[in-house]
């Protein structure tokens, strides 16, 4: 049984397609050997010669698709790191959406977000997920009425008594304590 040869795009370099164009351009070679010498798509490769004949500016790096993302790579880690910070009060996944919504509009940014809902798309969540897997979104849950009850005055008093004395005793850094429930 034969094989299915796996797709060529973006597999190109930004060297070989000016070398290819280059040689075209130069008439030295037919558009056809300059894309197989050259290991680039001949249509593609026919298309950058049309564009640069008709004097547009061309974009010699491989682009997959039209799709473009919304936050570039700074403003994801910012976003991260302040999904992260809110511990406190944790983004459900509904939460997430909306704020990179209303982020995405507030700095004037192209998006495909859902104008009639103001919210971001699942497939937005989904990629942004897939970029950051150190990144957990859930909804925050209440506390049990066992737990509650576990809360008076005199536990929490007797909690932060150990806490403090063992603080002091092994001189722990804020980076070494963790929420084992």
């Amino acid at each position: 049984m034969s094989e299915i040869p796996k797709q060529k795009k973006g597999k190109w370099t930004e060297e070989n397609m000016n070398a290819a164009l280059k040689l075209l351009l130069e008439n030295k070679m037919t558009q056809r050997q300059a894309a197989e010498t050259f290991n680039v798509s001949k249509t593609t490769l026919g298309n950058q010669f049309r564009a640069i004949q008709a004097g547009k500016t061309v974009n010699l790096t491989p682009q997959m698709g039209k799709f473009k993302r919304t936050f570039c790579e700074e403003l994801e880690k910012q976003l991260v790191s302040y999904v992260k910070d809110q511990d406190a009060m944790p983004f459900s996944k509904k939460e997430f959406l909306k704020f990179a919504y209303d982020l995405a509009k507030h700095l004037n940014l192209p998006h495909q977000f859902k104008k009639e809902k103001k919210t971001a798309g699942k497939q937005f969540y989904y990629d942004f997920i897939a970029r950051h897997p150190d990144l957990s979104l859930r909804t925050p849950q209440s506390t049990s009425i066992q737990r509650m009850l576990g809360f008076s005055r005199h536990q929490v008093e007797r909690f932060f008594n150990k806490y403090t004395e063992l603080l002091a005793k092994y001189n722990f850094s804020a980076s070494r304590i963790h929420n084992c429930d």
